[in-house]
Formats: C-alpha cells, structure tokens, sequence
C-alpha cells in the first residue's frame, strides 16, 4: 500500500466468490452471501485483529501470491521462515500446513524488524501495533500468562486438527511491554499435538508467565 500510496481508508470490493464458506470468518459471519464493500483498513483488522482467513487470501492476492509475500519476508534477512500455501490451501488439503514453517526466533526477529528498523511508515506502524493490540483471538494464550493490564501486541494462529486428531500447529507471537518502558518479543508454537485446545492454549500462557515473570526481574 506504501508502494503505490494507497490510502487505509480507500474501499475496495471483496467478491462473492472470493468469501468461502468452510473456513474462519467473522467478516463472511457478518456479511453473507453478497458482495462486500470495505475499506483497506478493515481488510487488515478482520485478518490481523480478528484472524479472519478470508481476509487474509484476499490480501495474499493483493499483493501477488503467497510467494511474493515469502520472497519479502527473506528479503527482511528472515531465513528461517518458510510461506507457499494459502489458507485456502490449508484447508482443501490439510497436509499442506507442514508447508508453511518456522522457527520460534525467525517470527521473533520478524517481528522485532518492525518495531526497530521503520520497515513501515509511522501511520502504518501505528496502525499495525493498534490491530495487534486489539487482536480478539486466543485471549487464554500469551495474555492469559500475563498479569492484568500489562500491554502485549499479538498475532495467533491454529491449524484444524487431522483425521488422527493431531493439531499440526498452534501458535501465538507478540510484544510485551515491561513496567520500566522496555520490550520484549515473545513467539510460542506447539506442533503435532494431540492435546485439547485448552490444554495447547494453557501450556502457550504458562511459557508466557515464565517469561514474564524471569524478564521483570
């Protein structure tokens, strides 16, 4: 969007046929069946604050493919990090997920370059930190460990489980503000797991807590 100075506010039509119906999406919840009139800047809360995966395919597209967007993020220095599926992707065929990979640090890294090398413009790093900020999924993940009304900026992220039951990923990364004004970058991921939901959110919170508690120090 800086490329080729389009503004948040600018609207845009997402089509009928690019909302699929067997795939996470408040927007589609919101608004089904019909064509849909938004903004950019929504566009980019329901996938960032709300993990909206229709959003997210739209935006794959928009800015040419899955891997464009791989291609970016190693041009960033980040290696570690592998992205060739679409959500779309994930969900006809389920194995693909073991396509799409990282390590903890890469998306900790990844996620420090914002924050310390003005990889976007003010307006947008504001915007961006605001959307994590106010990110709705995964609330019994890294901010279940932290106490009250400490700041984190956080983005989730689970896959759908196997016909064994096995939860190729679940995942939570973010910034957390410590009292003294420092920050620091946290990425947790669970792969494989035949545990509950609750149980893989619960183990993702009690790392969050050690962390926290051993960095406040």
């Amino acid at each position: 969007m800086e490329a080729e100075n389009i503004p948040l506010d600018r609207m845009v039509y997402i089509e009928k046929e690019e909302i699929l119906e067997n795939t996470y999406s408040p927007l589609r919840d919101k608004y089904p069946n019909q064509r849909i009139y938004i903004s950019y800047r929504d566009i980019l809360k329901y996938t960032v604050s709300h993990s909206d995966n229709n959003t997210c395919d739209w935006l794959i597209r928009f800015v040419g493919g899955i891997d464009k967007v791989d291609s970016y993020i190693k041009s960033l220095g980040i290696k570690d990090l592998n992205l060739i599926e679409s959500e779309e992707d994930m969900h006809t065929d389920i194995m693909k997920c073991y396509n799409n990979w990282s390590t903890p640090l890469a998306l900790a890294q990844f996620l420090k370059k914002f924050y310390t090398e003005n990889v976007l413009n003010d307006e947008h790093f504001t915007f961006l930190k605001t959307a994590m900020h106010n990110c709705s999924s995964g609330q019994h993940k890294l901010i279940a460990g932290l106490p009250k009304k400490v700041r984190i900026e956080h983005k989730t992220g689970h896959s759908d489980r196997t016909a064994e039951n096995v939860q190729i990923s679940d995942a939570d990364i973010g910034v957390v503000y410590l009292p003294n004004g420092d920050k620091y970058y946290i990425a947790v991921l669970i792969k494989d797991s035949r545990e509950s939901y609750n149980n893989n959110a619960k183990t993702i919170a009690d790392i969050s807590n050690i962390v926290h508690r051993y960095l406040k120090k």
